[in-house]
């Protein structure tokens, strides 16, 4: 029979338990080749052989690798392995999904305080345009720097424009246009600002001829400016803090998928040793209840910080991340208890 290890389970526990006597765990153990400098583990899977007695087994070692005390026989479990907790899944899953960033200046002006509010934390309320309606057009809206247009400005830099102080705010280009929003990319915002100097009007004052040449190289070269038309919503937005965490669980989710891929590739390897499906098909089962898991337990965490208030943010980034290792735990551990309870019953 298999058996799943409990918190407090010991080796010297389980021969006494199914075997009728404590000496048993070397029974076991040597099936199972553990040593006994090895703790066991909640949620370790193992085979425990029938019958009682252990006079025909040989005696089993207590020691450990070369400088790591031994742990002994009656050991109770109580980690469960690390390897389960790389099942976590960003709220973005691509690390290289285009990003836009925008800074936002501190405003020393006195304004509404619910209005700077809004200005200042556009990672909970978006971004907005000064005027939806308006009528300026690309063009203007660089070389006369029109704050009241229907567009906003960002950079495609991954920090925003060096021209520019303030908080820098990334936007997620692909959630922005989901939205409704319209990127005018650095080309489009190029060739306004030509048709605007080939006007004749244009032509006849160096004076401004100047000024659209300065504005359109730091625009295209220096600030790499792209803009946006239309409202960002705030989930669309995130600040360093919120990006900085993104990154985190991208990067742990990124090693996850590494041992996923070696660990399917170890059992493929045993499946073939051993001319039988169980090893690939039992690695694939627990796998997939872990990923599944995982991406279960990220929507499930981002609603139950979304029922606190955390909608956007930091914090419902790591709400998420929570829910995806925790369901990631529990659908890696209860598929691999479903796998061997599967292969056990045959």
């Amino acid at each position: 029979m298999y058996y799943v290890v409990q918190y407090g389970d010991s080796l010297t526990g389980l021969g006494r338990r199914f075997l009728g006597d404590a000496n048993g765990w070397r029974k076991i153990a040597l099936i199972n080749r553990i040593s006994p400098a090895r703790q066991l583990y909640v949620g370790q899977v193992l085979f425990i052989p029938g019958g009682r007695g252990v006079a025909a087994f040989p005696a089993i070692g207590n020691g450990g690798p070369a400088g790591i005390a031994p742990l002994g026989p009656d050991q109770p479990a109580t980690d469960i392995p690390g390897r389960a907790f790389f099942f976590v899944l960003a709220d973005e899953v691509n690390p290289l999904s285009r990003k836009l960033v925008r800074r936002v200046a501190l405003v020393v002006d006195p304004v509404d305080p619910a209005l700077l509010a809004q200005i200042m934390n556009p990672d909970r309320f978006g971004f907005t345009p000064r005027d939806p309606s308006s009528s300026v057009s690309v063009a203007r809206h660089v070389i006369q720097n029109r704050t009241d247009s229907r567009f906003i400005s960002a950079s495609e830099r991954p920090l925003g424009s060096p021209r520019f102080s303030g908080r820098p705010f990334w936007i997620d280009a692909a959630k922005a246009q989901a939205s409704g929003a319209r990127i005018v990319e650095a080309e489009q915002i190029a060739q306004d600002i030509d048709r605007i100097a080939a006007n004749p009007r244009s032509a006849k004052d160096p004076e401004l001829m100047e000024k659209i040449t300065r504005i359109r190289n730091l625009s295209r070269n220096i600030d790499r400016e792209v803009l946006i038309e239309g409202a960002i919503p705030a989930e669309a937005v995130k600040g360093a803090s919120a990006m900085a965490a993104t990154r985190v669980f991208q990067f742990v989710s990124g090693v996850g998928i590494v041992l996923t891929v070696y660990d399917l590739g170890s059992a493929a390897r045993r499946s073939v040793e051993t001319q039988s499906v169980r090893p690939i098909a039992m690695e694939s089962a627990r796998q997939a209840g872990g990923w599944a898991g995982a991406l279960a337990g990220a929507e499930l965490g981002g609603m139950a910080g979304a029922a606190v208030g955390i909608e956007t943010g930091p914090g419902a980034v790591v709400t998420g991340a929570i829910g995806s290792v925790v369901f990631g735990v529990a659908g890696f551990m209860g598929a691999d208890w479903i796998a061997h309870w599967a292969a056990g019953s045959r």
